[in-house]
């Protein structure tokens, strides 16, 4: 393969990368926006399943046989798991309600997305095979600001990584290692990119149409809450009946 081959597939690569940056950031507005509209049903929706979910599991080791001691390990190590999870959870929610109430002008917009979509032309790590940890990391994090809006903590963020980020170039390496990372790459990317268009939060973008769709999705998750409330109820009648006395997260 000559060089200007190899840039002509390096381009394509670019303007995929590109294309699928903004379409993550797109998902990534969307998650915020949804997690800071609906956290507290997401919070109460969070701790029920998991709630339901551990007493089920329990009460069906019970029926099993298995010991009240193996049981109790399980119901133990579930709310452990379960702390850590709530935990991730509301800094998620911290995080939407950053997002949603650190909102910056178009012009501020603008300046961000040309930076990084520069940036991921020139530097994404999928196309720099020798980037080593730090560089990664970097960059992911520069990702993640880019994706919340954070104008300012992305370019303090830039200013101290900015001497990984340096011009390569390409004459002399290994064409064919190369070519092949890359058309793995792109068949990874379509492949993903299928699949969330397909799946949460870009199946919520329509809730944002205006205030009647968001109070109407507000209206459907509070019912299918409920519903989960009252299976709740039950299963907890249940697990005591068995086990003796109530358990709760």
């Amino acid at each position: 393969m000559l060089y200007n081959e190899f840039k002509t597939l390096q381009d394509q690569i670019v303007d995929i990368l590109v294309d699928y940056t903004i379409f993550l950031k797109k998902g990534a507005q969307l998650d915020y926006r949804y997690t800071y509209e609906f956290k507290d049903e997401i919070l109460k929706d969070f701790k029920i399943r998991n709630e339901n979910t551990m007493l089920v599991t329990a009460g069906t080791m019970l029926t099993d046989k298995k010991s009240l001691d193996e049981v109790d390990s399980y119901i133990s190590n579930y709310k452990k798991n379960y702390e850590r999870d709530i935990n991730g959870l509301n800094r998620k929610i911290v995080d939407s309600e950053l997002v949603v109430k650190n909102e910056i002008n178009d012009e501020m917009k603008k300046e961000l997305e040309n930076h990084f979509i520069d940036l991921v032309k020139n530097c994404y790590p999928a196309i720099r095979l020798e980037a080593n940890e730090e560089y990664i990391k970097a960059f992911e994090l520069l990702h993640t600001l880019y994706q919340q809006n954070n104008y300012t903590s992305y370019f303090a963020t830039y200013d101290l990584f900015k001497n990984l980020f340096t011009y390569k170039d390409y004459h002399g390496v290994d064409f064919e290692k190369y070519v092949n990372i890359y058309m793995n790459l792109m068949q990874r990317i379509n492949s993903d990119t299928v699949k969330r268009k397909q799946g949460y939060p870009y199946t919520k973008e329509e809730v944002f149409e205006d205030e009647i769709t968001i109070a109407r999705e507000k209206g459907e998750f509070r019912a299918k809450i409920n519903k989960l409330v009252e299976a709740n109820k039950a299963i907890k009648e249940d697990f005591k009946a068995i086990y003796g006395e109530i358990v709760e997260l």
